[in-house]
C-alpha cells in the first residue's frame, strides 16, 4: 500500500496532504497520489444596517380573561394607530406573541388562589427610517405599551455585503496557499473544493435608554451601530 504523508501547520489552518488514489485519478503525480493543500480564508466587512426590528406590546391584567383580553386590544388598536401615523405600514407590524394566562395570589400552607388573568400582545416592528425610532418608541409608550422587549438592526438586502465577502474570503484563501507552495517551492494548479463555512451577520450593540418620558422634548436615543458581516471558507487546491 502507498504510503500517506501529512504535513499540518498547527493553529493557522492549513493542511498538505499527498494522498494515496486510484491508478487513474486524473490528479495523480504519476505515482498513484494526489497532492493538495487546504487552506481556510476568512474576511469580514462593516456594513451601516438600514432596517431596524422592535418588539413592543401591552401586557393587560383583570379580574375576568374577557376583560384583560379587551384591555389589551384596546392598547393594542391605540398603537397601531399611532404606529401608522408615524408612516409605518400595516404590512410592517407582525404579531409576534399573543397569550392569556391565569393568575394567581400564592399563600404560605394555603392553595393558590385565582385573582385575575394577564393577557399580553407583542408585536414586531420593520422600520425603515432609523432617525426616528427614539421618536417611534416613545410614541407606542405614549399610546399605551408598557413593553419593549428588544430592537436589533438587519440589511434589507444583504446579498450585495455577502458576495463581497465570500470573494474577499477566497482571496486570502488564494494568497495563504501560494504562500505556502511558494514557501516549499511548489505551484498551485488550481481550487478542486471550495466549501463556505460559515456566512453570519454580528448585530450592532444597539442603545437604547428611556429618558424624560414626560417631557415631549427628549427622545429615547437609539444608536444603530454598524453590522459586521463575517465569512469563512475552506479550500483545497491542487499543486
Amino acid at each position: 500500500m502507498a504510503a500517506c504523508a501529512l504535513i499540518v501547520l498547527v493553529g493557522l489552518g492549513y493542511t498538505v496532504t499527498r494522498t494515496a488514489r486510484p491508478a487513474l485519478s486524473p490528479a495523480l503525480d504519476g505515482k498513484g497520489t494526489e497532492n493538495t493543500i487546504m487552506v481556510t480564508g476568512t474576511a469580514e466587512l462593516q456594513a451601516k444596517p438600514d432596517t431596524a426590528l422592535i418588539t413592543l406590546g401591552v401586557e393587560r391584567q383583570a379580574v375576568t380573561s374577557r376583560e384583560a383580553m379587551t384591555a389589551q386590544a384596546t392598547a393594542m388598536a391605540a398603537i397601531e394607530a399611532k404606529l401608522k401615523e408615524l408612516g409605518i405600514a400595516k404590512d410592517s407590524i407582525r404579531t409576534s406573541q399573543l397569550s392569556l394566562y391565569p393568575v394567581y395570589s400564592h399563600h404560605e400552607r394555603e392553595a393558590p388562589t385565582l385573582v385575575g388573568y394577564r393577557a399580553v400582545n407583542t408585536v414586531t416592528v420593520t422600520a425603515q427610517n432609523l432617525d426616528d425610532l427614539g421618536k417611534l418608541v416613545d410614541g407606542c409608550v405614549a399610546a399605551g405599551a408598557n413593553q419593549v422587549q428588544g430592537i436589533s438592526f438587519t440589511l434589507k438586502d444583504p446579498s450585495k455585503v455577502q458576495l463581497q465577502v465570500i470573494d474577499r474570503a477566497v482571496k486570502d484563501a488564494k494568497a495563504k496557499a501560494d504562500a505556502i507552495a511558494a514557501a516549499a517551492g511548489l505551484r498551485i494548479r488550481g481550487p478542486i473544493n471550495i466549501t463556505l463555512q460559515q456566512g453570519y451577520e454580528i448585530p450592532p450593540t444597539s442603545r437604547m435608554e428611556a429618558i424624560g418620558m414626560g417631557d415631549a422634548k427628549l427622545e429615547t436615543p437609539i444608536s444603530p451601530g454598524e453590522l459586521t458581516v463575517r465569512v469563512s471558507v475552506q479550500v483545497t487546491y491542487r499543486y
